[in-house]
């Protein structure tokens, strides 16, 4: 009978102290999850390519955002935030450009895809976190730097002259380049366990202007974008 009274105190014991932990136990910091991303191109030579919506097509410019982090302080947290860009349109628009022959051509991408991987490294700054109300400790200002791959290809119908009463040829051309990019961003994120938000931001990708290819990355000067992210994630 003894054993079994001190049996049951040693269990009551460490379900007590089992309880206590649970109950004051503070997060690792850690947290995960994933975004989704609608972009607006904001360079003309870009968005005559890929514009923000195509209705003949089904599709517009998005982004697939998988992020993991960790929580410093209450106000600074840091995570790597890479990105899978993918940008298609039908060939609704075309541009002229200079061949090796020095003779201006009418380009028509039918269709244009363009891929990209931003592998970034992100800053968030929570400057209500200490003293706000609940809902303003979650706003944030966040800042995203790195290198970003770039794959492009078309399949361009050629003509004379923008008219395109005169088909020439039918070239299909493609490049990959890399090229640095910026996010500069506002945005809002709980600190539940499960996690959700949403971030607006605008990011600069300048480009290095070779123009050696009839491709939007060739021609245009900077593939800048506006970005509305809506994220789900999970803090541990």
């Amino acid at each position: 009978m003894k054993k079994i009274l001190l049996l049951a105190v040693i269990i009551g014991l460490m379900i007590n102290i089992s309880f206590a932990q649970t109950k004051t136990g503070k997060k690792s910091g850690m947290f995960a999850g994933i975004g989704y991303s609608f972009m607006i191109y904001t360079n003309p030579d870009v968005t005559d390519i890929y514009p923000s919506f195509d209705f003949r097509t089904g599709s517009f410019n998005t982004e697939i955002n998988p992020y993991l982090g960790y929580k410093l302080s209450e106000t600074v947290s840091l995570e790597f935030s890479p990105s899978i860009i993918y940008s298609k349109s039908g060939g609704s628009k075309g541009f002229y450009y200079q061949s090796t022959s020095n003779t201006n051509y009418y380009y028509l991408p039918s269709p244009a895809y363009i891929f990209a991987i931003p592998l970034n490294l992100k800053m968030r700054l929570f400057p209500f976190a200490a003293k706000g109300s609940i809902i303003s400790k979650g706003i944030f200002f966040g800042v995203s730097a790195g290198a970003m791959f770039i794959r492009e290809e078309y399949d361009n119908q050629i003509y004379t002259n923008e008219n395109m009463n005169n088909l020439l040829n039918l070239r299909n051309v493609s490049n990959v380049t890399w090229a640095p990019n910026t996010l500069l961003s506002l945005g809002y994120s709980n600190d539940q366990q499960f996690s959700y938000g949403f971030e607006l931001g605008y990011r600069f990708v300048p480009l290095s202007l070779k123009r050696d290819y009839p491709l939007a990355t060739s021609l245009a000067s900077n593939m800048n974008a506006v970005v509305l992210n809506i994220k789900i994630g999970f803090n541990f």
